[in-house]
This record gives structure tokens, sequence and C-alpha cells, in this order.
């Protein structure tokens, strides 16, 4: 679902569930933006851990913008 159809940014719901009553929605939206746009996770990250944090993204790569 383009929000704006100037950007190449897409969002979609990600996971939604229905109140009790039907009258409103919890769900979650994500936004997904081209890799030129974001940050770079280093693969060494991926080795090292089981878990990675943003703290570890942001300081794992001196070229990665920050999030």
């Amino acid at each position: 679902m383009p929000l704006n159809a100037e950007e190449p940014d897409r969002d979609l719901l990600a996971n939604f569930i229905w109140a009790t009553n039907n009258t409103y929605m919890f769900g979650m939206m994500l936004r997904i933006i081209p890799a030129d746009r974001g940050g770079i996770i280093d693969d060494v990250l991926f080795s090292e851990k089981e878990i990675i944090t943003i703290t570890d993204i942001n300081t794992g790569n001196s070229n990665q913008k920050s999030i």
C-alpha cells in the first residue's frame, strides 16, 4: 500500500486482530524502503550473535547510517 506515489517506500499491515466487539482493530504496520536509503547490517553481526539489537547495528559498521 503506497502512502505516497512519489516515494518508493511501501507500507504493509504485518499483523492484525479485531477487538472482541469488532469496533476496532489492533495492528502492526511495517515500512519497506529501498536498500540505498537504508542502513547496512554488517555480515559479521549475523555470525557473532543470535539476537541483534539496534545498538549493535548502529555500532557494527562505521559506514552505517543511524536509524
